[in-house]
């Protein structure tokens, strides 16, 4: 593994996840009619400040892991921590917000992106690839790719 194989590693984990965010909104067809029903009146029993307790973890939830992309990308020694601690409050969020209408192929691609960012996770914080993170001389990605 490379730094260039780790960032498209990481790369694949964020599209993959936006892939599975997305695709049942481009797509409803994926999801009966049923279904999408039930999910809006379950949404419409969301009080006001169920959301705002949802919105105070998601928000700072999103920031941290965009923060941590970042920093896994280009190799800070903070990054690996950042990216554990975003990855801990995401997993807050989402008993915060309940039952969720998923198709099939956008919960496929959610394991997928999951798994992926695991990848991620387990190779900043573990030996060898780990001291890409501590390495205080500035390299290129031509560099370690030699």
């Amino acid at each position: 593994m490379t730094q260039f194989h780790f960032r498209i590693l990481l790369a694949l984990s964020l599209l993959v996840g936006l892939a599975a965010g997305l695709v049942d909104l481009v797509v409803p067809s994926l999801i009966p009619e049923s279904f999408r029903s039930v999910q809006e009146a379950e949404d419409k029993t969301t009080s006001t400040s169920d959301l705002l307790l949802i919105l105070a973890v998601a928000i700072p939830a999103l920031v941290v892991y965009l923060v941590s992309l970042f920093g896994l990308y280009q190799f800070r020694s903070w990054a690996p921590r950042a990216a554990v601690a975003g990855t801990a409050l995401t997993l807050l969020v989402f008993p915060l917000i309940g039952t969720q209408t998923q198709s099939g192929l956008s919960q496929s691609l959610s394991y997928l992106a999951s798994y992926l960012w695991g990848a991620v996770l387990v190779l900043s914080c573990t030996s060898p690839w780990s001291a890409w993170f501590t390495s205080k001389v500035t390299t290129t990605v031509r560099d370690n790719d030699a």
